[in-house]
């Protein structure tokens, strides 16, 4: 007679509720600051952004009832480790704009330690703001930026309209210096860059596991729910699953190729992606394992380019287009937990169409890929062949 059945322990979890860490539980994130945003639903990061309190912008509804999820970050197990896998795009505006402002350094060519001002243009109206436009521009102001991006409390996405001959495609986030005052009394704009996040899309839902955490703290409990939370870890993985990650690739390489192309339109000053590490992980295999080279110059920038002929020149453009590869900095005490730069890649659109459509299917091919393909369809079809003698049972079909 055998015992009960051991139940195994899920394999993916809700990782981030409301901004703050839920799992694992020696990591639950039990602040003030915590509690205070998960019982009010409020998204810490465009509250951050806009200086307003804003609610999570993920809707759900369950039994009738309609409520925020929460849900910006999952752990996936990846190897012996795990992962950081972000739902949400709104997770990359975190406190200090880590990854906007280390694009505009980057876009922009600011000079090193340069102290410059990024605001979202909802905040434009805010007359702290107003005074920094107009000191922009004189000795006595530092320079000026402005972004747009979805949801419409940070401004909403600006749209490229289609042409006869183009499509239409949305921009993540468009940044756009300003340079002071116009001769009508507002915002003059200097040069623009287009800034594209790239998160993941799951398979299933998470409800089930969100569903759990609304009842281990708010809104069934309002005070010291952090320890129910870290108490019941596995019900923070209730039917979570994994990220879609062929998807997350195929979906965007297109719309990244073009608009890496048509940035380069003298007023852009250049295009920048941000990809957290696992997609980073994820977007590797899809353009063949590529090598990337360090630059010389500078330890921490590294380059993606597609080979060259034997005597053929190299040519290393001037705008590049840039990835910034990122993780969340778990070891930091701070919650929510700020955003860590892992890597900054330059790279061009020929260096992305050469990996993703020559590279790729042509280490397929070599490493086999279409004999176990064309062998698996043998294999498939023989199912289906009568066994013993076929000449005197020919298989019926109505």
């Amino acid at each position: 007679m055998t015992g009960p059945r051991r139940v195994r322990d899920p394999n993916n979890y809700v990782a981030e509720w409301f901004g703050h860490v839920v799992w694992p539980p020696a990591e639950v994130s039990a602040t003030p600051e915590a509690a205070a945003d998960q019982v009010a639903g409020r998204c810490p990061f465009m509250s951050s952004a806009t200086a307003v309190d804003v609610p999570c912008i993920k809707v759900a509804s369950d039994e009738g009832t309609t409520f925020r999820t929460g849900f910006c970050t999952a752990s996936i197990p990846r190897g012996d480790g795990r992962e950081d896998w972000l739902a949400c795009p709104i997770r990359v505006f975190d406190q200090p704009f880590t990854l906007i402002r280390e694009a505009i350094a980057l876009l922009f060519g600011l000079p090193s330690q340069e102290p410059f001002d990024v605001y979202p243009i909802s905040r434009f109206g805010d007359h702290e703001v107003m005074a920094q436009v107009e000191s922009a521009g004189t000795p006595a102001g530092s320079r000026l930026f402005a972004f747009a991006s979805n949801p419409p409390a940070l401004g909403g996405e600006i749209d490229i309209p289609a042409t006869p001959q183009s499509p239409a495609n949305k921009v993540d986030v468009t940044i756009a210096e300003v340079l002071g005052q116009s001769e009508d009394g507002g915002p003059r704009l200097g040069g623009f860059a287009i800034f594209e996040i790239q998160t993941a899309d799951f398979h299933g839902s998470p409800l089930h596991a969100v569903r759990n955490l609304r009842r281990l703290g708010p809104p069934a409990r309002t005070e010291g729910f952090h320890a129910a939370i870290a108490a019941n870890p596995n019900q923070l993985g209730e039917r979570v699953e994994g990220p879609n990650r062929a998807n997350i690739f195929k979906r965007t390489i297109y719309q990244i190729i073009l608009k890496i192309q048509m940035a380069k339109d003298p007023r852009c000053v250049g295009f920048c992606v941000v990809l957290p590490e696992p997609v980073w992980r994820s977007w590797a295999a899809h353009l063949g394992g590529p090598m990337l080279t360090t630059d010389p110059s500078d330890p921490g920038l590294q380059r993606l380019r597609a080979p060259v002929d034997e005597g053929d020149q190299e040519v290393i453009e001037a705008q590049p287009a840039w990835i910034i590869v990122f993780r969340l900095d778990r070891a930091s005490d701070v919650s929510p937990k700020p955003l860590q730069i892992v890597t900054r890649i330059a790279t061009d659109s020929a260096a992305l169409i050469h990996y993703a459509f020559d590279a790729a299917p042509e280490a397929a091919i070599a490493l086999g890929a279409m004999d176990r393909f064309a062998s698996a369809f043998g294999t498939r079809l023989s199912r289906y062949w009568p066994s013993g003698d076929r000449g005197a049972n020919p298989p019926r079909r109505r």
